[in-house]
């Protein structure tokens, strides 16, 4: 029969492989800290089961695996839900908060990336675009697929709302050529029609 810290070990193992898998889906890699974080918890619990011959439940350690390396993700959904619910100041409370708990890198450029939706929303849009334009230009080869059409949709939003319309469009098409089937590429093709739309009917670009 296996020693219960071998199961540890193989569960934290399987965990690291299945968010790896993961993050080469999305184009971004394993992230070295969240394997690092993980192999330092599994490691942990292991020795105490190994040592204390304490069998230790699987699916707890997991759960507990998964909040502890999970933890900024998690407040970012909490966010989210807030944000998509009209409370934007919670939203950014729980932002700010997920970027406080040191999460990795791409993790960061997503806090960042939400936190400028939050004060698109709330009108702030030149932080907004500050902040857009220095995850593109500093972290974009971190971002992801996913994360980058993101980012490029919402600082097209931003640009739209300051009234730069080249720059918004210019934002709209990249998003569409680097993600067409992304949901944010049908999103920056939609915000195209309307640029249009305001154009022939004499509005500009900073209507909304």
């Amino acid at each position: 029969m296996y020693h219960p810290a071998l199961v540890i070990l193989l569960v934290g193992f399987l965990f690291i492989l299945a968010f790896g898998g993961l993050g080469y889906i999305r184009g971004q890699g394993l992230s070295g800290q969240l394997a690092a974080e993980a192999l330092m918890v599994t490691g942990v619990f292991a020795g105490v089961s190994w040592g204390l011959n304490l069998t230790v439940s699987p699916l707890a350690f997991l759960i507990i695996l998964y909040f502890i390396t999970m933890r900024s993700r998690i407040l970012l959904d909490m966010g989210n839900f807030f944000l998509n619910a009209g409370h934007i100041g919670p939203a950014l409370s729980l932002y700010r908060l997920s970027l406080s708990l040191r999460p990795d890198a791409v993790t960061r450029c997503v806090a960042w990336i939400n936190i400028s939706v939050a004060n698109i929303r709330k009108g702030s849009v030149e932080e907004a675009i500050t902040l857009l334009e220095e995850v593109l230009d500093k972290h974009g080869s971190q971002l992801g697929l996913k994360n980058e059409v993101a980012c490029l949709f919402n600082l097209g939003m931003a640009y739209k709302k300051a009234g730069q319309r080249g720059r918004a469009l210019k934002c709209f098409n990249q998003a569409m050529e680097l993600f067409p089937d992304s949901v944010y590429a049908q999103k920056a093709q939609q915000a195209l029609k309307e640029l249009s739309k305001s154009r022939g009917s004499g509005k500009g670009s900073s209507t909304q």
